[in-house]
Formats: structure tokens, sequence, C-alpha cells
């Protein structure tokens, strides 16, 4: 499990940020905190079509449409990236329910820690 507790606070803020991208038109396929122990730090993944022109375009959007996420904390990727389609062969996460995972590999891709919000298929 990760030595760095993921925080109610950053939890909320998580769910307000994927709602505000589906209110901006932003379509998430997937969106979860997920702890990288080379960094020891949480980071909201968000996976969208949009991702593959580039994020700056997706940065900017969320700034105007109000955010107050920490967008340090926010990394946006395509729907080709590798992670996101072996993870999403396994696991589907839609609607409200949230599921946390820990010390997991799915197709290869091994995940200390995370918590998904979203994740629908590749």
């Amino acid at each position: 499990m990760a030595e760095t507790a993921l925080v109610d606070q950053d939890i909320k803020a998580g769910r307000q940020f994927v709602q505000l991208l589906d209110e901006i038109g932003i379509k998430a396929h997937a969106a979860f905190w997920l702890y990288r122990s080379d960094t020891e730090r949480w980071r909201l993944v968000i996976v969208c079509d949009e991702a593959e022109k580039g994020s700056r375009d997706l940065y900017l959007r969320t700034i105007k449409a109000g955010s107050t996420m920490e967008l340090g904390m926010v990394e946006f990727q395509p729907t080709s990236s590798r992670f996101y389609k072996h993870l999403s062969q396994e696991l589907r996460i839609e609607g409200s329910a949230e599921k946390r995972i820990h010390n997991c590999a799915f197709n290869g891709i091994y995940i200390e820690d995370a918590l998904i919000y979203r994740l629908s298929a590749a």
C-alpha cells in the first residue's frame, strides 16, 4: 500500500474535477488517482480523446471553467496509452461507483495503489 495517504480532500477534489470535465464537454474514458512510488506522489489521471493532441488546451479549458484543482496533480493521457488499454481490458467502473485497488497487476501493469472514479472500455 502507498506510504503517502490519499486524503479525503483530494478524493473530493478529484470527484469535482471529473464532474467539471463532464460539464465542459471533455469526456473522460477513465479518471483515477494513481500512486506513483517513483515520485511518492498521487496523480489524478484523466484519459480522454482530446489528450491525443496534447494536454495544454485541456488544462486551459479547465482553468477557464473555474477549476480549483491543483493542476500539477493532474495528468491527461490519450486513449491510446498502453496503461489505459491494459487496465480497461480488466476493469469497468461507471456511474457513481468507485473502486480502490492495492498491489494488483493487470496485463503486466503493476498498480501499487489507485482509486478509480471511472474506467470504460478502450
